[in-house]
């Protein structure tokens, strides 16, 4: 992975000018205005323009993270150095925002953008204290959108109306059914989630 741009990101490439810096800017305010890049305080994306060099290439996609070093300033990293989770993360938020650019053909805000967005396995690589909040930031942050996604955590579910979740099963026959959740996950707790949703009924025992 080191020195491979990300998919999202390489948005940049696609839209130039204008687009591009709208890009840029409408990515500071989902990962950290809006909070969907935990401990990310800021983003730098350059095109392959301004690249000379094999470091230009590595920075080309840098975060400024929370933790501080020796000398009291934020730390930057290459986004190829970032975890899996947050790789994830800004590949497929990144390139929402690409593609509704690119639709557009002019500025969007996050706000009002439109559409809709298919995830498999949205929890996939996320720290289960990130999964708790990354459903209502999503909403939040992209009112507008349409999310729809499978999980296989529970830690997702409390981000739910009983509205907004269906139980995905089979029947005798083999066939997939669909069933809307009867109750709200966000007055469960641990133990009921995984009882009520994935039928794990009780802890495993050695």
């Amino acid at each position: 992975m080191f020195g491979q741009s990300l998919i999202g990101t390489g948005f940049i490439e696609l839209l130039g000018g204008d687009l591009a810096q709208s890009f840029v800017q409408i990515l500071q305010s989902v990962f950290v205005a809006g909070g969907l890049l935990p401990h990310v305080t800021a983003i730098e994306l350059r095109g392959r323009g301004d690249i000379r060099s094999a470091r230009d290439l590595v920075e080309a996609q840098r975060f400024e993270m929370d933790p501080l070093d020796a000398q009291g300033k934020r730390i930057r990293v290459p986004a190829t150095w970032l975890s899996q989770g947050y790789q994830s993360i800004v590949a497929w938020l990144a390139d929402v925002v690409g593609q509704v650019l690119i639709d557009a053909g002019t500025h969007v805000e996050a706000a009002d953008m439109e559409g809709t967005v298919l995830l498999d396995e949205i929890d996939v690589h996320l720290h289960p204290t990130w999964q708790a909040p990354l459903i209502p930031a999503l909403k939040k942050v992209f009112p507008r959108l349409q999310f729809i996604a499978t999980t296989h955590s529970p830690m997702m579910l409390p981000g739910l109306e009983a509205e907004e979740l269906y139980i995905m099963s089979q029947d005798e026959g083999g066939n997939v059914i669909a069933t809307q959740s009867p109750q709200s996950p966000a007055l469960l707790t641990g133990s009921e989630l995984l009882g009520a949703f994935f039928e794990i009924k009780k802890a495993l025992s050695r």
